[in-house]
């Protein structure tokens, strides 16, 4: 069963709504060698790599569609990191506080964060977005 899909083993180019798997999706090269797909009669597919063979079922396969969340992990202030103080901007760790007050000078800021995943790192991608 192909459930509607096409599985082609390529580099380069990127279309709309396509998936790549890649090294970091545990494959072992990125890199294919030409003609050396097969496709069984249970549907796995078989792609040679420069690295060794890969087989996949693409009825079996899970996505992971695991958000993980996102944490702040250090704030900046024209780059240099605030310290929690009693009496400072920081009354307690910047991953607790729900707010902050800055001054008006305080125009460059910068923040750290940590994703809390143990998928791929290089695949966690986050966006930020601010407004005033």
């Amino acid at each position: 069963m192909d459930i509607n899909r096409w599985w082609i083993g390529q580099t380069g180019r990127k279309y709309p709504h396509m998936v790549i798997y890649t090294s970091r999706d545990g494959l072992p090269a990125d890199q294919f060698n030409y003609n050396s797909a097969f496709k069984d009669k249970d549907g796995t597919l078989y792609f040679g790599t420069i690295k060794g063979m890969v087989s996949f079922n693409p009825t079996k396969s899970i996505k992971n569609s695991f958000i993980p969340p996102i944490f702040i992990s250090d704030i900046q202030i024209n780059n240099e990191s605030i310290p929690v103080r009693e009496n400072g901007i920081l009354k307690q760790s910047i991953s607790l506080s729900k707010e902050i007050q800055l001054s008006y000078n305080s125009s460059n800021i910068s923040f750290n964060i940590a994703a809390l995943s143990f998928v791929s790192k290089k695949q966690c991608l986050s966006l930020y977005h601010g407004g005033v």
